[in-house]
C-alpha cells in the first residue's frame, strides 16, 4: 500500500506478478485483511498478517482466534 496499514491496490499486484513472473515470490506486507485477501491472494503468495488479526483490528488489542481462522479460511480458497 502507500502508507503503513493501507492495503495495495489488487490490480497493482497482479501488474508485479506479471512483470516478474512466477518464480519470484510476491508478500503483501501491510494493508491485508478478510475482504481483500482473496483479491491479493490472486497474485501473492502470502501476506504478513498483524491488525486483521486483532480483537476489533486494534493494534494493541489480544489476537482473536476467530478472526484469525477467517483469514485462514479466506487464504485457502485461493
Amino acid at each position: 500500500g502507500v502508507a503503513a496499514g493501507a492495503a495495495p491496490d489488487p490490480e497493482r499486484v497482479g501488474r508485479v506478478r506479471r512483470a516478474v513472473g512466477s518464480d519470484v515470490p510476491i508478500l503483501i506486507g501491510s494493508g491485508f485483511s478478510l475482504g481483500n485477501a482473496a483479491s491479493l491472494l490472486a497474485h501473492a503468495d502470502r501476506a504478513i498478517v498483524g491488525t486483521a488479526a486483532k480483537e476489533g483490528g486494534d493494534v494493541l488489542a489480544p489476537v482473536c482466534a476467530e478472526r484469525v481462522r477467517g483469514l485462514v479460511a479466506a487464504a485457502r480458497q485461493v
